[in-house]
């Protein structure tokens, strides 16, 4: 009767101790961003170039056809700082710049290989951390970049192919544009997590060049919208200090 009586006492004092542990283990506290803090981010992007293009046109005239880019993969670093728990502000650095290789999309140009630039997107991000477990800390931003424009190529072999004699000159200006964010930490310690976000980044490329082509000058021009969507974004990790 005793033996039977101190088992019911331990089953029922081993079901109170075993509480508070289960709760402790999903109650564990949820460490806060706080003001001051960094956040340094690095993921690899797959980045889907879904572009608006306007034909390119020689001499304000002559349509040859519109412009598709293809979608590449590239290493991405950020860097954020917090002005308070939910508040905060991030900045994109590229390692490299990403190189935009245009291709003809219908017309006289369908197909070919057009020419290539590297993009050098800054973008600046303010970001808002709507509320944070322990598992999960997402957040949401908007802000503008802006996106240097160089090493503009124009493939020759097409060139030729179209009649051009020489390419004189080609310019992509640079662009500004709107960024919008969505994204979210998991935590695995206090200061390091798995990275997952989405940003929509729009760049409006503007080219033009000057060509020689059946021994005269003409002009060549094309307005092309890119808007980055990546399918995937960025996967990495997130780094607190």
């Amino acid at each position: 009767m005793n033996i039977q009586l101190l088992a019911r006492v331990w089953r029922r004092s081993h079901a109170f101790i075993s509480l508070p542990v289960i709760l402790g283990i999903f109650s564990s506290p949820v460490f806060s961003y706080e003001s001051g803090d960094s956040i340094l981010r690095l993921g690899y992007a797959n980045i889907d170039f879904r572009e608006d293009s306007d034909p390119v046109v020689v001499d304000g005239a002559i349509k040859l056809g519109d412009l598709s880019v293809e979608s590449q993969q590239a290493p991405l670093l950020t860097f954020a700082t917090m002005f308070n728990e939910r508040w905060g502000v991030e900045v994109l650095i590229p390692f490299s710049p990403l190189e935009l290789e245009a291709g003809g999309k219908g017309g006289f140009i369908d197909g070919l290989p057009m020419g290539t630039a590297d993009v050098w997107p800054l973008a600046i991000t303010v970001q808002y951390y709507p509320f944070e477990t322990r598992w999960v800390k997402p957040y949401i931003g908007v802000g503008a970049n802006y996106t240097f424009i160089n090493n503009e190529q124009v493939n020759e072999n097409t060139a030729f192919s179209l009649g051009i004699e020489q390419i004189e000159s080609v310019d992509v200006d640079d662009s500004i544009g709107l960024v919008l964010q969505i994204g979210v930490d998991f935590p695995v310690t206090p200061n390091l997590m798995v990275n997952i976000s989405s940003t929509y980044l729009e760049l409006n490329l503007d080219a033009t060049g000057t060509v020689y082509a059946n021994g005269a000058v003409s002009t060549l021009s094309a307005k092309m919208g890119v808007k980055i969507q990546p399918s995937l974004t960025v996967v990495g990790i997130s780094y607190r200090f």
